[in-house]
Parts: structure tokens; sequence; C-alpha cells
């Protein structure tokens, strides 16, 4: 375990027996460092720090050390493999491990030892002061539910040798609900989204991908170009697809459909010719803003520009990277810029 900061919320009433805060705390994504060279205490024995939510400082002991200067002597009789934070009346305070527990985190929890998760799934043990949910199971990449016993849908894109691509390509996925009225008709809301990113190794023309939802349809993007890979009526979950791009999917844009007329009129005006290029002369509309940008919980955590993407836009579960080009790693933290050659470069696409 790794120290990442400490937050300091003051007490009000502190001649009340009891105590109750109701906080928010807003942890930073990236790491910080709130080591200070101008703290006006003396830690003796430890380290000072700031606090993360405030211009206060504080002194961070070393291990058998406490009090506000680091300088108390003492002995914390926690497991090895926990951290001692202090001693209160002769007892430690100590933070377990995974798979520990206790007063002073000797005691091992069984739940886990026979692993009750399936197919390579891991085992957490679950917090019983927060949840009754007394293990969680981490599930591996293409399984899913609580026990990681279902399948996710398997999607396989194969690229036409004449389509050049690029190492990494952005997956839109559409789920298209149907919401009934009072009037017994139905309307479409707007679609679900979801955003993928597959990476494609060199000297390959293709890539596959998991999703847990559902969707009706399927956009590939890349060089500022999408095509139309999937699409199907009925939505059906943990399916395996496996689809050939061709440049016949290739979406056109409106400039390349319509002459300068047509693009100059209003966007209601130029909607009326949307039916036109179809071989049947129909529009079947929604909304896709290809240059949405996401943020988690307001800020984007992806680095050197990077592009945040995530899996759901009201209720996301998973987010990833895109990363510009010559950057690499989960954050776009890595960079290969500067350099004619490197491992990185070569490997970049799996970083």
């Amino acid at each position: 375990m790794i120290y990442y900061g400490s937050m300091y919320y003051s007490i009000r009433y502190s001649f009340l027996s009891v105590h109750r805060l109701s906080l928010r705390l807003d942890i930073p994504i990236r790491e910080v460092i709130t080591i200070s060279n101008i703290c006006p205490l003396k830690c003796i024995h430890g380290q000072c720090r700031y606090f993360l939510n405030s211009d206060k400082y504080f002194c961070q002991w070393l291990d058998g050390y406490s009090g506000m200067l680091c300088k108390v002597n003492n002995t914390c009789d926690c497991s090895s493999d926990s951290i001692c934070i202090g001693v209160v009346k002769n007892r430690s305070i100590c933070i377990c491990p995974h798979k520990k527990f206790g007063q002073r985190c000797y005691l091992k929890s069984a739940v886990c030892i026979l692993n009750p998760c399936l197919n390579r799934g891991r085992c957490i043990v679950g917090d019983k002061k927060f949840s009754e949910t007394e293990y969680y199971c981490l599930c591996p990449e293409g399984f899913m539910d609580s026990i990681c016993k279902k399948k996710q849908s398997r999607i396989e894109l194969i690229f036409a040798e004449t389509i050049s691509i690029s190492q990494s390509s952005l997956i839109h996925l559409f789920y298209i609900s149907s919401i009934p009225r009072p009037s017994t008709q139905l309307y479409l809301a707007n679609p679900t989204r979801a955003t993928l990113i597959s990476k494609i190794k060199y000297y390959e023309h293709s890539t596959f991908t998991y999703y847990r939802g559902i969707f009706h349809l399927i956009f590939v993007e890349f060089n500022e170009h999408r095509y139309l890979a999937f699409l199907q009526q009925n939505s059906t979950p943990a399916t395996k697809i496996s689809v050939t791009i061709i440049p016949e999917h290739h979406c056109i844009s409106i400039p390349e459909l319509f002459d300068d007329h047509i693009q100059a009129l209003l966007r209601w005006h130029r909607a009326k010719y949307y039916h036109v290029p179809d071989i049947d002369r129909h529009a079947n509309c929604f909304k896709f803003d290809y240059k949405s940008v996401y943020n988690y919980l307001g800020s984007n955590y992806c680095e050197n520009d990077g592009q945040l993407y995530q899996d759901n836009d009201t209720c996301p579960t998973l987010s990833s990277c895109f990363c510009k080009k010559c950057y690499y790693g989960s954050r776009c933290q890595i960079t290969t810029k500067g350099f004619c050659l490197s491992l990185n470069d070569i490997l970049g696409y799996s970083i």
C-alpha cells in the first residue's frame, strides 16, 4: 500500500459526545506531491506535508513514532503487511491489506480462499461496515455478472487491405429504445451511446473487443473517417460478431453528398434533402455527436491532449483515453516524441 494524501475537516461542536459528518471527498486522479519544503512545523521523525483540501500543514510519522511533531516513540503491533498510522491509549491503529481484517490485521477472511469467482475472476473481500456483500468478483475481459459467469459480446472487426487504418480506432455502439406514449404509439428516444477504444497491431488488419451491453448499431472511426460496421433490428445480448469493413461501408459526409446550394440552406431546410441519396428515398436520423467531449466527474484525466471516452453517457463503468500520435499509456502519459525509434514506439499499441 502506498500513501496518497490526507484531508482536513474540522469538527464544529466539539463539546458534543457524538459527531456526524456529511462530506464529499474529491480525490485527485493524478498523484499529488504534498511534501512541503517551507513547512512551519519541525517534524523530528517524519515528513512535513500539507492537506489536499486545506493550506494547513501536518507531520507524517515514520514507523515507530507519533505525536504532532513525530517525537513520541511508540511500538506498533500491527501485522507486517499492514500500515500503522498511530497509537492511541496504547492501542495501535492499523490499516489492513486486502483479505485481512481485525484490530491488528492478523485475521484472514475465509470467503475468498476457495475463490467463488469463475473464469479466472479475482475475489475481493467485501467490507461488512458498508455492505452486506461478503465478496466481489473482478471479472477478466470477456466475462461479467456477480461471479463472472456470463459472457460479454465479442466484436471482431476485419479491415479490407484497401483501407488505410491507424493503430487505434474508436468503436461507437448505439442502442435505440422505443418509449410508449399514452396513445399506444411509439417514438424513438435519444440513443444510448457507448464508445470503446480498440488497438490494432502492426502489420495486422483485424482487432476485437468486448462489450457487456446491448446494441443495434456499430460505427468504427479512425483517421477522421467513420464506417457503418454492423446493423441489427433486434438487439441480442452476449453475441459473437465478426464483421469485415470494406470501402463501401464508409459514411460519406454532407459536403460529399450535396452541392453548395443545399449545403448553404438552414439546418432544417437542408434536412428535407437527406432522403435523396438513399436508394429507397428514406432517411432514418438520430443524434450522433461524434465530436462530443467526455469528462470524469468534471475533469479529463487523460494527459497530453488525450480524449476521454466512456462506455455510457449517464452512468459510466469504464473509461479510456484515446491518445494522439506519439503518445501511449493508459492516460497518454508515455511519449516517443523526439526519438527516432524506441522500443515504446514499436510496442506502443500494447502499452
